[in-house]
């Protein structure tokens, strides 16, 4: 286990992108510790993660040709390369860190949750999308050209589609992959859309257009296509500025001493729930109905003792609770815990009797040393 980094400095937010200005809607605290180089890796290790920007980085490689000499195969060869290039890129991300802060991690990347799914959707995807063996389908590469970043209001709004064609001199699209799920309740789930209202008034301050459609395409299902409403999109644009000029307010005042960083923190059920970076923040960790909730059990204290099963280890923890929790089935060295104080993030409440909590870890668990 690592030991917990403290609270990043406060330092002036330069600018804002269209998925940054998700985070800051949610919380200042998190945009702000996000934004610090020293605190990817809370998020870029976590085997999920990995797997999405495996998926995003391959469609990105088709898109600008840098697959070709793979793609012009039959088939089978494609999809026997696919699965090389997706297994090595994610062992490469997995590999990335000598602390990795997570508690379950796999060397072995084909036993990730979800990797055989993501890896079954992008072949279908390639194969519905791409010329393999001479057909005649229209391919990615054709659609339109390489990634690009613009910016807007003197570089505070920045945005980098996936792809932007342009269909005729008043018009373009906007074209962005995503290898999650895109729909709630049959319309664009509402953070999706915002970042397209976003690339869109970018786009148009950039091209000069004056109508613009967006698609958004997911790795498994139907595209989703709307003609954008170009009122709407400057209103959230002027939205991102105000938030950027107010967080930027803020955090003059914790350096000038008015406030601390931890001021900046709106702990809720939504904005912590998939937050990474929980173990810093005081707000939320005063909060026993957050920390302490079923799918988000979260947990520091002394290891009382321990007990070996095969390779897994349970561990005795007293968190100064009303009882000892017990954490099941860790791999880590548990002598090396015994006596130590510790910090858990992101648990799953398995049990609760009368004596004891019982707990798991999950992918998302991180483990620290106090």
């Amino acid at each position: 286990m690592i030991r917990v980094p403290p609270l990043p400095e406060a330092k002036k937010i330069n600018c804002i992108t269209p998925t940054s200005y998700e985070t800051f809607k949610t919380c200042y605290l998190r945009g702000i510790i996000e934004s610090n180089i020293n605190f990817k890796k809370f998020i870029y290790f976590h085997p999920k993660t990995i797997l999405g920007i495996v998926s995003h980085e391959i469609i990105s490689d088709i898109y600008s040709n840098n697959l070709n000499e793979v793609l012009g195969n039959d088939f089978n060869s494609i999809v026997n390369t696919i699965k090389e290039i997706f297994k090595n890129k994610c062992q490469f991300y997995a590999n990335q860190s000598k602390e990795n802060p997570f508690i379950l991690k796999s060397n072995d990347v084909e036993n990730w949750p979800g990797y055989n799914m993501r890896l079954t959707r992008l072949i279908r995807f390639i194969q519905k999308n791409v010329n393999t063996n001479g057909k005649k389908q229209q391919t990615l590469k054709n659609k339109g050209g390489i990634e690009k970043t613009y910016e807007v209001f003197n570089g505070k709004l920045k945005g980098k589609p996936d792809r932007i064609r342009k269909s005729n001199d008043h018009e373009i699209i906007i074209e962005d992959y995503k290898t999650g799920q895109i729909l709630e309740a049959g319309s664009l789930k509402p953070h999706i859309r915002r970042q397209m209202l976003l690339y869109s008034f970018i786009c148009q301050e950039a091209f000069k257009v004056s109508k613009i459609r967006s698609i958004v395409i997911p790795l498994f299902g139907q595209p989703y296509e709307e003609e954008v409403d170009l009122l709407e999109a400057k209103s959230i644009a002027n939205d991102a500025i105000t938030i950027l000029n107010d967080v930027n307010r803020q955090i003059e005042e914790v350096n000038s001493g008015l406030k601390s960083l931890l001021d900046l923190a709106t702990p809720s059920k939504n904005a912590c729930r998939y937050c990474s970076f929980k173990f810093v923040c005081g707000r939320f960790w005063g909060n026993h109905e957050l920390r302490l909730s079923k799918d988000s059990f979260n947990v520091e204290g002394k290891v009382l003792g321990y007990k070996q099963y095969g390779k897994f280890t349970n561990i005795y923890i007293d968190c100064n609770l009303s009882k000892i929790v017990i954490l099941k089935n860790i791999n880590e060295i548990a002598g090396s815990l015994l006596g130590e104080t510790i910090k858990l993030i992101d648990l799953q409440l398995e049990d609760n009797d009368d004596l004891y909590f019982i707990a798991v870890p999950t992918y998302r668990t991180i483990g620290f040393k106090l």
